[in-house]
């Protein structure tokens, strides 16, 4: 009988049942909803590879990949515009600070 608590549940099932609901609070309050609109004959498509395909999972990979892309564009006309104001070194002066470097060791 000690095994049992809480309405008749066993203790393992009571304890899987609370870190269920811990992880479902955790994992829900850190995400948003997006909801996205596409035309009658795709969403009969769709519906028609719901065993096959993993709708949700593939829009959010879909999302988050594209999300990378565009940060990588921003990311490199950043950098470009920083190079672009950046002062033109005379011929070899990059191979005289790497002696100079060596040198002082």
């Amino acid at each position: 009988m000690a095994e049992w608590q809480r309405g008749g549940l066993p203790a393992r099932l009571v304890d899987i049942n609370i870190i269920f609901w811990v992880y479902l609070f955790v994992y829900r309050s850190s995400v948003s909803v997006v909801s996205v609109k596409v035309p009658r004959e795709v969403k009969v498509k769709m519906d028609g590879l719901k065993g096959l395909v993993d709708w949700p999972k593939e829009i959010r990979e879909f999302i988050v990949r594209k999300i990378e892309e565009f940060e990588r564009v921003r990311n490199v006309e950043v950098v470009e515009n920083l190079l672009k104001n950046m002062p033109i070194q005379p011929k070899g002066s990059i191979s005289r600070l790497v002696r100079e470097d060596r040198e002082s060791h």
